[in-house]
């Protein structure tokens, strides 16, 4: 939180837009304590700062070394520097012409549940391809253009981030320029814009990358509804949001057919 505060203090009175980009690890595995917990100082991070350092695995208490108990301790100072940061923005008188975009890059892990509305709890799905691992929070602020407490439905995807921000700049991309992504900041403004009818995902499992294994890639396209993989499997999204039960086009009904065909063709379009 530090660095992005001086590095916005050293841009914000140019007189061109800032961008800054934050991929904040504070809730990523190892799950351990944070400066806020009891036990950070058993850390003694004054004496640890040093090349060779101690993790937490090598102190006398292995046990803590990726505990998820303490991810809700991760959450909450997690929470504490964004919020550093918002009123940062405030006090500065930057906070109506900064649009922050807060999002998670993935699900969490299976053994990271979390209560959710209603008293529903929902656990983590990282590397899964269902919403436990792709569908995350999307959150953003710019007060005075974005109206307050406000919820989309939009569907939106990692590509959609650049014209979305090059738009809120006031920027233009260079002639000839392609961009996969369509700008949402329409949407953000309370306006109908031109949101999505379907998404895209390649999926590649990070133990291919590293070695031989028998996982392959995995494409998939969504809308509100239906998800179809390129292997032929369908699911109906509002009734299984699981995908516990696949539906092979030869059970299709008329309904089910009618997604299949509207979907099937867009994976010819998309680069193998």
């Amino acid at each position: 939180c530090d660095y992005i505060i001086d590095f916005i203090e050293r841009k914000k009175d140019g007189d061109k837009p800032f961008f800054a980009y934050w991929p904040m690890a504070a809730t990523h595995k190892p799950h351990e304590p944070t400066p806020d917990s009891p036990e950070w100082d058993t850390f003694d991070p004054p004496s640890n700062l040093s090349v060779g350092a101690k993790t937490w695995a090598e102190l006398e208490d292995g046990s803590w070394e990726d505990d998820p108990k303490f991810y809700r301790d991760m959450v909450e100072y997690h929470d504490k520097v964004v919020g550093r940061l918002m009123t940062y923005l405030e006090d500065q008188g930057l906070e109506k012409d900064t649009l922050v975009i807060y999002l998670g890059d993935n699900g969490s892990p299976d053994d990271v549940c979390s209560m959710m509305h209603e008293h529903n709890e929902i656990c983590g799905g990282k590397g899964k391809t269902n919403d436990r691992g792709t569908h995350v929070p999307l959150v953003c602020s710019m007060p005075g253009t974005i109206p307050s407490a406000t919820v989309q439905t939009d569907l939106i995807e990692a590509t959609d981030f650049l014209p979305t921000i090059f738009e809120a700049a006031g920027l233009d991309f260079p002639e000839g320029y392609i961009i996969d992504g369509r700008s949402f900041y329409s949407q953000l403004k309370g306006e109908k814009g031109h949101p999505r009818d379907w998404m895209f995902f390649h999926f590649e499992p990070m133990n291919r990358r590293h070695g031989p294994g028998d996982q392959k890639k995995i494409r998939f396209l969504r809308d509100h509804k239906w998800k179809l993989y390129e292997t032929g499997e369908l699911h109906d999204l509002q009734s299984d949001p699981d995908e516990d039960v696949p539906i092979y086009e030869i059970e299709d009904s008329e309904t089910q057919s009618a997604a299949r065909k509207r979907l099937q063709p867009i994976f010819s379009q998309m680069v193998n």
